[in-house]
């Protein structure tokens, strides 16, 4: 097992964050592929521009998300996972989706996402092994 010293864990969660500062989360329905390096076939239902700021400053090996992130959707259907870009496209993370009261990385009010309705990301965090 790997766990890391507080202070490393902060910094590289920092940067981890920082890569998709302007970046892009493109939510799905389905099943999510194996691999982030999988190509991707599937429509996002909805993609959110991040912030500047995507994530604030780690604390205790956790980002977490900085800013609203929500966006207009563009086809109806049931979130169950997202991907995560890079300013430039290139996809670099996927994870699942939640509600509220689940376990993924990802939390929305409501998985069911109606085409010209809003989504609101109300939760995203990431955190790293650390000793505590």
């Amino acid at each position: 097992m790997l766990k890391l010293g507080t202070p490393l864990a902060n910094t590289l969660a920092t940067a981890l964050g920082a890569v998709f500062d302007d970046g892009w989360l493109d939510l799905f329905a389905g099943t999510a592929p194996g691999n982030p390096d999988d190509p991707i076939t599937a429509t996002p239902l909805v993609s959110i521009h991040l912030p500047a700021a995507a994530f604030a400053p780690a604390a205790g090996g956790t980002i977490a998300l900085s800013g609203t992130w929500f966006a207009t959707v563009a086809l109806i259907g049931t979130a169950a996972w997202f991907r995560l870009r890079d300013p430039t496209g290139q996809q670099i993370l996927i994870g699942s989706v939640t509600g509220m009261a689940g376990a993924g990385p990802l939390k929305l009010l409501s998985l069911g996402l109606i085409s010209g309705g809003v989504v609101l990301v109300t939760g995203f965090s990431l955190t790293l092994p650390t000793g505590s």
